[in-house]
């Protein structure tokens, strides 16, 4: 394509644009170790998160400090962990991680964690319990989840918990998942769409969940609630025991109920 555009034009070999990258972060950094070295302190931000295709493991590390009555922040490192995530592991990890950058553990006033217990150990371990704060977002959703697992029933001979809201959600589920395989399915629901007037471009698909943030799950239940009346045609079109069941109208209600009360959290 770049020949049929511009003949002339010699596309950069990889090793090139690899060397020109660096290049922009050796500056970016460099700027940024010296303001570092004009600040007395820095919160710190950090969590660990896998990256699924090839299944690795890294821990993000975010620095904040106030220059000059402004706050900046800097992602400061991407550290693959090699290691079982034990406290001790990752709090090793995020204070080398510091020191590279010349940031000592008595000028961190604040590290943000999610509450797991390693994090918690970890910060406690390196900073003391002072230092630590626990992520707002982590807490509120730690709250949903547990008031949607309260509205389980117990099973006082198996101890079982069953029903409830995340039975209906486990019902949304299987209709997204199939709704989003079939393209059969996938058509039928912009068709319903556009026969009730939707323009192209403006057709709403279905939205599946991510089981470690709450406000997808919220964000699933919603759509849902919109494309209720569409989805229940589209299932209808399909024969099989597999096709997943639409779910009742006392459970549409009891979702739009869900929706008025996890709003103000969203």
């Amino acid at each position: 394509m770049i020949k049929t555009i511009c003949p002339l034009y010699k596309l950069p070999s990889r090793n090139t644009i690899e060397r020109r990258i660096d290049d922009i972060y050796d500056v970016i950094a460099g700027d940024f170790r010296k303001t570092l070295s004009t600040v007395q302190y820095v919160a710190v931000t950090t969590d660990a998160w896998t990256e699924t295709m090839q299944m690795k493991s890294f821990l993000s590390i975010t620095l904040h400090i106030i220059v000059e009555a402004h706050l900046e922040s800097k992602t400061i490192g991407t550290v693959e962990l090699f290691q079982s995530h034990t406290a001790e592991y990752i709090g090793k990890t995020l204070v080398e991680t510091l020191s590279n950058w010349s940031v000592q553990k008595e000028n961190v006033v604040a590290v943000v964690t999610d509450s797991g217990a390693n994090f918690k150990k970890a910060i406690i371990n390196e900073f003391t319990a002072n230092k630590h704060i626990p992520c707002v977002a982590h807490t509120i959703n730690l709250v949903v989840e547990k008031a949607i697992e309260k509205t389980q029933e117990l099973n006082v001979q198996t101890k079982v918990k069953s029903g409830g809201v995340p039975a209906i959600m486990s019902k949304i589920r299987e209709i997204v998942k199939f709704v989003k395989r079939s393209s059969k399915a996938s058509d039928s629901l912009r068709k319903c769409q556009k026969l009730q007037g939707t323009i192209e471009g403006k057709y709403l698909k279905p939205i599946l969940d991510v089981s470690t943030r709450w406000n997808s799950s919220f964000y699933m239940i919603e759509r849902f609630s919109t494309l209720a009346i569409y989805l229940s045609q589209v299932l209808l079109e399909f024969n099989g025991t597999d096709i997943p069941e639409m779910v009742a109208v006392s459970e549409l209600n009891c979702l739009k109920e869900m929706c008025a009360l996890l709003r103000p959290f969203e």
